[in-house]
């Protein structure tokens, strides 16, 4: 399927469950499917092997556990969130049609995560990211991107503004698009906390430096953070967020000159 932008470029960063680690490449997936050839239960277990194929893109194994995880617990938001976003990044490696039908289901098992738990983020996050990206032929819709949008919006401020940001920036509304973007910084100025979903540290780093008002030294410090907390799972690499850093730290340099 092709858009715009590759859709799910995030729903991999965020683990929901405190007591779930990255998958690292000390881990290997041999080592932990022969765990789970003997305990076919064992969830922590059945997520780092999700977690290990799908940092190799390797979606259809990974679907094939998510399910699992779904099966063992059908209600569990968390779960139902890893599945339908495994499943939306999958749709993107597939012909148009047998696109068609997987994220059909992405977007059901999205929004029962999302139906389940009134305060996840991230499954809300990604149907803004379909329905955003998605034509509306093939059940795209704006309308429903904004209130997914605003129900991200009233459980936290600032990742409803980013998620509000996403939408206006990709359908190319360049005033409201900076109104978002011009909310995010003074929020962030105010206060510069980093993010336990990477990518937002991205993003946070980026759009400090992007407008005139910004912050260059903060700027500076969330690009680090975002290279600090890397994993295999994050989607910019070290090589972008390098251009970035060089691109803030010119600027500054620039501007302590002038001073």
């Amino acid at each position: 399927m092709t858009t715009k932008s590759k859709i799910f470029i995030f729903f991999l960063i965020n683990l929901s469950l405190s007591d779930v680690f990255v998958f690292s490449q000390s881990n290997s997936i041999d080592s932990l499917i022969n765990i789970y050839k003997y305990d076919d239960k064992n969830e922590i277990n059945i997520i780092k092997i999700g977690e290990a194929y799908a940092a190799e893109k390797m979606w259809n194994s990974a679907i094939y556990y998510y399910k699992k995880l779904v099966e063992i617990d059908p209600n569990n938001s968390d779960y139902l969130y890893r599945l339908g976003g495994t499943q939306a990044a999958y749709s993107e490696e597939v012909n148009k049609f047998k696109a068609l039908s997987i994220i059909k289901t992405a977007k059901q098992n999205l929004i029962k995560s999302a139906n389940l738990d009134d305060k996840h983020i991230y499954s809300r996050w990604a149907l803004v990211q379909i329905y955003s990206e998605l034509p509306e032929i093939i059940g795209g819709s704006k309308k429903l991107a904004l209130i997914y949008c605003e129900e991200i919006f009233k459980i936290s401020k600032i990742h409803g503004w980013f998620s509000y940001y996403y939408f206006y920036n990709f359908h190319d509304n360049k005033i409201k698009s900076e109104e978002y973007k011009n909310k995010i910084v003074g929020y962030l100025k105010l206060y510069p906390n980093s993010f336990e979903f990477n990518h937002f540290n991205f993003l946070s780093g980026k759009l400090l430096a992007d407008v005139i008002d910004g912050d260059l030294n903060l700027s500076v410090k969330y690009l680090k953070t975002y290279i600090s907390n890397y994993s295999s799972a994050d989607r910019v690499s070290k090589i972008d967020i390098m251009y970035y850093l060089n691109y803030s730290n010119q600027l500054l340099k620039h501007l302590n000159k002038q001073n």
